[in-house]
């Protein structure tokens, strides 16, 4: 069919990923009967140029999902990108407008709205009696310091009043660059910079001030094998030891990962007493401006109720 239209998913490791099947569900449900998800599953987009470009700028083009580990190298593909990237640094959502003759690909990133509604929907849960002061919601962690991070740090900075950040991560030399990014793209923009704050041991997670009430992951569920990941790992657990021994509140943790649904670190989080939520729920909430920005601002004011349903 000449009219036939593709949202690509461009991942590693994806054949589990609950966006293989949704987006076609809404395409249907909004009568969009000839829109399909396709997914490449490539371990590094900059080594097949020729495929990226060539599905990216084929006619059959509608929009595109990033998912790990190639929301900071598709950027290079675009021809621009929004406030939003510009200011996290990380792409997680492309769509084609017309300039002319020409359809030229924008890249934003939804991950944050995600992020964001998911944590406020697991802070009504853990403090249904409004138990817990601004003071303590000012600190966070993140696990991880690559490109989903950097929207876990938008919606933590910008959307939730989070001044404090700690990262737990194993590669020391992944977050300094991550600190350096953050400080020279907030900078420009005129917008305050987090405290980034790297634990890189459990003593150290023991020992901080200012405790985190909210937690994200942001890394693959695979189990540690060098020293590195390990440290990493008994780093978390001290962080999430601690959560919920001080005057009995329940922090929230969210983990971006849903493969497993219940990764190692959600077990984790959940045998300690943190609320949690999981990754799946991430991909959900952002549902409505993916297709917003897919199919358009008028198709989708009409469409809205219809995805709501799926939710």
């Amino acid at each position: 069919m000449p009219d036939q239209k593709r949202i690509y998913f461009i991942g590693s490791n994806i054949s589990h990923a609950i966006t293989n099947t949704i987006h076609n569900d809404v395409a249907a449900t909004i009568g969009y009967t000839n829109w399909r998800l396709e997914a490449i599953d490539i371990p590094d987009v900059t080594h097949d140029d020729t495929l990226i470009k060539g599905k990216l700028h084929g006619p059959k083009f509608a929009g595109a999902v990033i998912t790990m580990p190639h929301k900071l190298a598709i950027i290079r593909y675009l021809d621009d990108v929004d406030e939003i990237v510009s200011l996290v640094g990380a792409c997680n959502n492309i769509y084609p407008v017309i300039a002319g003759t020409e359809s030229k690909l924008i890249g934003t990133n939804t991950d944050w709205i995600g992020i964001r509604e998911c944590l406020l929907r697991l802070d009504r849960e853990s403090r249904p009696n409004n138990a817990i002061n601004d003071e303590e919601t000012k600190s966070g962690f993140i696990v991880g310091a690559g490109g989903a991070s950097r929207a876990a740090i938008y919606a933590l900075t910008r959307h939730l009043s989070v001044a404090r950040i700690y990262i737990v991560n194993r590669d020391i030399d992944e977050v300094q660059t991550l600190v350096n990014d953050i400080k020279t793209r907030y900078q420009s923009r005129r917008t305050p910079i987090p405290e980034i704050i790297h634990l890189q041991t459990p003593e150290q997670a023991r020992n901080i001030n200012h405790f985190p009430y909210y937690g994200i992951g942001t890394v693959p569920d695979y189990p540690p094998t060098t020293d590195e990941e390990i440290t990493a790992r008994d780093t978390l657990h001290s962080l999430l030891a601690r959560g919920n021994s001080e005057g009995g509140r329940r922090a929230v943790f969210l983990d971006m990962c849903y493969k497993p649904r219940q990764t190692r670190n959600l077990v984790a989080a959940k045998m300690y007493g943190w609320v949690t939520g999981e990754g799946v729920d991430v991909v959900t909430y952002q549902l409505k401006e993916q297709w917003r920005l897919w199919a358009g601002e008028e198709e989708m004011a009409r469409r809205a109720r219809q995805i709501a349903d799926l939710l």
